[in-house]
């Protein structure tokens, strides 16, 4: 009898624990700040972004996705953000693919992002697992 309580007591625990968790780390994508500028951030942090007369962008279009580039000649800096879909729906969750070359604070590869807002040609997207930000345009 014992163990059983013992065990019901431990299974009681753990779905408690295991629900307050998933509910907490939940993000509300409506929550999300409004940048200013094309780019990744990490919450408030500008970790790199297109700044007008210094940085070039530009949109490479295929026939279900696109992918949107950053470059800065003079400091030899690279973003690409590949595999966008064309056609996204706000919650929606897909694979991009990230590039930087001369950016030390961008981890590149395959993310996992959720649409937050799209508006005026303007998509932003969540990778939540890291926290960061990907402001295009779309």
């Amino acid at each position: 009898m014992k163990k059983a309580i013992s065990r019901y007591l431990a299974l009681a625990f753990l779905s408690v624990f295991f629900t307050a968790c998933s509910s907490s780390d939940q993000v509300d994508i409506d929550d999300q700040p409004d940048y200013q500028a094309y780019g990744v951030y990490n919450k408030t942090t500008t970790l790199f972004s297109y700044t007008q007369y210094e940085d070039q962008w530009s949109v490479l279009t295929y026939e279900t996705s696109y992918s949107f580039r950053i470059q800065n000649y003079d400091q030899k800096q690279v973003l690409t953000i590949s595999s966008i879909p064309r056609t996204v729906q706000k919650g929606a969750t897909y694979t991009i693919d990230v590039a930087v070359y001369g950016i030390d604070n961008i981890t590149p590869g395959v993310k996992t992002v959720t649409a937050v807002r799209k508006k005026d040609n303007h998509l932003l997207m969540y990778d939540e697992e890291n926290e960061i930000s990907y402001y295009v345009y779309h």
